[in-house]
This record gives structure tokens, sequence and C-alpha cells, in this order.
């Protein structure tokens, strides 16, 4: 679906934002094209773009995408930061498994994972943000634990941003 998400990119909300933060985000799968979806955004963008890897797949993925056509390149899957302020670190933080990834139907490797970044906003203020993906296939409590490794991880220095698919 690139030429969605590309008329996506033409509007004013997207080109307007300092931060884009993506779950999900392709790097190299035959569903997307083989793509490397988060840096092919930022370019167009005129953004910066980090990339978290949280997932190496085996398949293309699930239901239609198994037909898309030729085979993955990288396989990649993870979380994605797109920003036009200075990245000053960032790290990519591996959350407690509550699921095996390979039991289910899209057979992968490794886990959900949180990005975690130190930003410099134009007025040399710092914040951190994290970009989560907690998983679908377990329970509350699992998650619970996630996003407390996410907060652990983010520490208490200064404002923070957490954002993501909370399941």
């Amino acid at each position: 679906r690139w030429a969605l998400l590309e008329r996506c990119l033409d509007s004013e909300a997207i080109n307007s934002a300092d931060i884009l933060c993506l779950n999900e985000a392709d790097y190299g799968m035959a569903r997307s094209g083989n793509r490397h979806v988060p840096f092919e955004i930022a370019q167009r963008l005129g953004m910066t773009a980090v990339f978290g890897p949280c997932f190496y797949e085996y398949t293309k993925g699930i239901g239609d995408e198994r037909l898309s056509p030729g085979e993955n390149s990288t396989s990649l899957q993870g979380n994605a930061l797109l920003t036009r302020l200075r990245v000053v670190e960032n790290r990519n933080v591996v959350l407690p498994q509550c699921h095996d990834p390979a039991s289910s139907e899209e057979k992968r490797s490794g886990g959900r994972a949180a990005l975690i970044a130190r930003l410099r906003t134009s007025r040399n203020t710092m914040f951190t943000l994290a970009v989560a993906h907690l998983e679908v296939l377990t329970t509350r409590r699992c998650r619970s634990r996630q996003l407390r490794a996410v907060l652990d991880e983010m520490g208490r220095e200064g404002p923070a941003i957490i954002a993501g698919d909370f399941n």
C-alpha cells in the first residue's frame, strides 16, 4: 500500500510534524516492496530516522501479505523514530517476553522492544522519547511488566514521552 502511504505523506499534519513514531515498520520485507520504510519516509520528509529492530521475519507476514511478489531481502520489522530534532543518543531495549514469536502464524525470532531516544529541541531543552510496541498475544499483567521495563529504561531525568502500540 505504498501509494496510499505516499498520499498520506503529503498531508499538512505529517509535513509539519517534528516527530513521527512508527510501529511495525518494515526494513527489507517483500510485503512493502523490500523498502527500508522508515528511512524512505524520513528522506521524503527531510527528517532523521532511527530504527530499532524487533523481529527477524521468517515469512512474508500473514494473510494476503504471503502473496507479495518476491522474497524478503533483510526481513526485519521494528519501531522507528522520525524527527526534525537533534537525536543525542538512542538505544533499542528488548522487553520482557510474554509470547514465543515462533509459535504464531507469522514465524519470527526476536521480541517486543522499545526504541528510547534523548532529543534536544531548538530551545536546547532535552527530553526522552520511547517508541514501544507491547505484546498483543498475552495478558494485561505481562504488558504491565513490559511497560514497567520501558519506564525503568527511560529513567527519571527530565520530561519524557511514551508513544506506541500498547495493545
